[in-house]
């Protein structure tokens, strides 16, 4: 897909078909929640008590130039949960690229896909309505100097959402893969993830 050389964030591939592997991913749960990988799919499952976040992110950083990065989002947390289920690569708490699903009363599905670029704590993003079967895999490419967004049904046709310029920090990154809520509610949110960086 990609001229993406050894080391690349494009190399870390994942089908979540067994579980996870300590020496690829670290995990971050809340007091009750639950990530695991199981039947194929990474299950995320944040408390319903309040704010929590649930995820993983990759125990290596990966150079970025040239390489791809991309997941089907099998399930998104539905917009009642008030919360988002993201895909990122992350430099540091302020510098990151991702794609999330995140809720928006104005949209159909009432969600939104953001795609965003933060610099030194600052966001930059943009968005369309999400529509789930449409946009059910996620991309972002990484030529010199930028980052592209991507969306696809099947993982194989893609469509451009947007390009932006990749802040001059952000070389070599930790993926993170997540979801979490902002409210408490009374039933579980769940987001499902698969085939991270492979070809269906």
């Amino acid at each position: 897909m990609s001229a993406c050389p050894p080391g690349g964030v494009e190399t870390l591939q994942d089908t979540f078909s067994a579980a996870l592997d300590g020496a690829t991913w670290d995990s971050y749960t809340d007091t009750t929640g639950t990530i695991v990988a199981t039947g194929g799919a990474l299950v995320v499952k944040p408390a319903m008590s309040g704010q929590n976040y649930n995820g993983i992110i990759s125990t290596k950083k990966l150079s970025l130039d040239g390489c791809a990065l991309w997941i089907e989002a099998k399930q998104t947390m539905a917009p009642s949960f008030e919360g988002e289920t993201y895909l990122m690569a992350m430099v540091d708490g302020s510098m990151d690229a991702e794609i999330t699903a995140t809720p928006d009363t104005a949209s159909p599905s009432k969600m939104k896909l953001v795609f965003g670029v933060e610099e030194n704590g600052v966001e930059d993003n943009q968005s369309i309505p999400f529509d789930p079967p449409k946009h059910r895999w996620w991309r972002m490419r990484f030529p010199a100097g930028k980052v592209a967004f991507d969306t696809s049904p099947d993982g194989k046709n893609w469509t451009q959402r947007r390009i932006a310029a990749r802040p001059a920090g952000m070389k070599v990154v930790q993926i993170e893969i997540g979801a979490g809520t902002w409210q408490a509610h009374g039933t579980q949110p769940v987001a499902l993830f698969d085939n991270l960086n492979t070809v269906p």
